[in-house]
């Protein structure tokens, strides 16, 4: 369920207008997207346009997962349903970064 999520939030990130000035709330705020406007722009539509190549992938992912825990859970093996929870909790953040790290990576120092 959490990958399912994931993948709402990257279609959400994916449907955003770019903002269109650094801020300090809203956008892709990492230290290089904040350090002038040029980098700021490029920033808000690199993260939109690779969050929507991210969707399909997490949502299978997430597929994936919801079919082996209701498989898990009606084999009734509460503790690997456990671990595989935890395991599905790190698949987010690892994409979450990629994310982060892809789109600073095209940015101007």
């Amino acid at each position: 369920m959490i990958s399912l999520f994931t993948a709402l939030t990257f279609l959400l990130i994916a449907d955003m207008t770019p903002e269109k000035r650094i801020n300090r709330w809203y956008g892709f705020r990492s230290p290089k997207a904040k350090k002038n406007q040029a980098n700021w722009d490029l920033a808000q539509k690199e993260m939109i346009a690779f969050a929507k190549r991210l969707v399909l992938p997490s949502f299978l992912i997430g597929l994936l997962f919801v079919a082996i825990e209701i498989f898990l859970i009606i084999q009734g093996a509460g503790n690997t349903v456990i671990t595989l929870l935890l395991l599905e909790c790190i698949v987010p953040a690892i994409l979450y970064l990629i994310l982060y790290f892809h789109c600073d990576r095209m940015l101007a120092d």
